[in-house]
């Protein structure tokens, strides 16, 4: 019975030799989602500050000069020129203080032609909106120029030719939907809107057209509820956003050459910097008329 205890083959405790692998390849699997996570959470602001900290600690510091990351919501901050400063574009405290100058003028050359029915003005970060009322330029469904409209546009164009360096035009609808053979959707409308005061500014009026641009929101940008009439009137509107350089002085009596701040032909201001505004496009959708 003792040789047979000596000769009996006992199992080792423990797993087999695949346990070992089979352990190795799920840590290696649950690390690589972890990675994956930990990737698809990255916030790319931090990231760059780590970055930042990163370089100094190693005394490393690198500035591009005119290199910098904008972005906008609008066509007319594309227009500004952003290159100031080191890789930022920090508000114009200048600019807000002419434009709220220039705003204070408009609302007084309103007033004095009885302006008020149809328009109304308001300072926003983008400039000084004069925006015209539903009605006042454009029948409904239409963006066709009458007698009354040509006469409220003549005022439009004394006012930049006295106030402003530039002005963008935009077109606004509500969200009743429109379908023609003319205009297949708002986008359409509200564009065509914008582009006929355009034109009319331009060949009548004689603005150079590298002071102006246009652009057409249909029902995407509205400033009232679309749930009422009343609200869908104020959306129905075109708006003439109007900017002037810092530094630029202007009197309501002044020349037309004088009122401009000083640009040339170009469209160029005294100290180099472009205030043309851009085209906008926008894809087409069915939106209000």
């Amino acid at each position: 019975m003792a040789a047979d205890d000596d000769d009996c083959e006992c199992e080792e405790e423990g797993g087999g030799e695949w346990m070992a692998t089979f352990a190795d390849l799920s840590t290696l699997l649950l690390t690589f989602f972890v990675l994956l996570l930990s990737f698809s959470n990255m916030d790319v602001v931090q990231f760059r500050e780590m970055l930042g900290s990163v370089r100094d600690a190693f005394g490393v510091q690198k500035q591009i000069q005119g290199s910098v990351e904008a972005i906008s919501s609008t066509p007319v901050e594309l227009s500004v020129d952003q290159n100031d400063g080191a890789g930022q574009a920090p508000p114009h405290t200048k600019d807000i203080d002419v434009n709220g100058a220039m705003k204070e003028q408009m609302e007084e050359y309103v007033e004095n032609n009885e302006m008020q029915d149809d328009v109304e003005v308001e300072l926003t970060p983008k400039g000084v909106v004069v925006r015209v009322k539903d009605g006042a330029l454009y029948q409904s469904g239409s963006a066709d120029l009458d007698d009354k409209s040509k006469e409220l546009l003549d005022k439009i164009a004394d006012m930049q030719a006295k106030f402003a360096d530039s002005m963008q035009i935009e077109g606004h609808t509500d969200n009743t939907p429109i379908k023609s053979r003319q205009y297949p959707s708002n986008w359409e409308l509200s564009t065509a809107r914008a582009i006929a005061a355009l034109q009319y500014l331009k060949d009548e009026k004689g603005i150079s057209a590298d002071k102006m641009g246009v652009a057409g929101y249909a029902d995407s940008k509205p400033i009232d509820t679309n749930d009422t009439e009343e609200g869908r009137n104020r959306n129905r509107r075109v708006e003439f956003v109007f900017q002037r350089a810092a530094g630029t002085e202007t009197e309501v009596e002044a020349p037309k050459d004088a009122a401009q701040g000083g640009t040339d032909s170009s469209g160029q201001s005294s100290d180099g910097k472009a205030f043309t505004l851009p085209m906008s496009t926008h894809p087409s959708r069915d939106g209000g008329s």
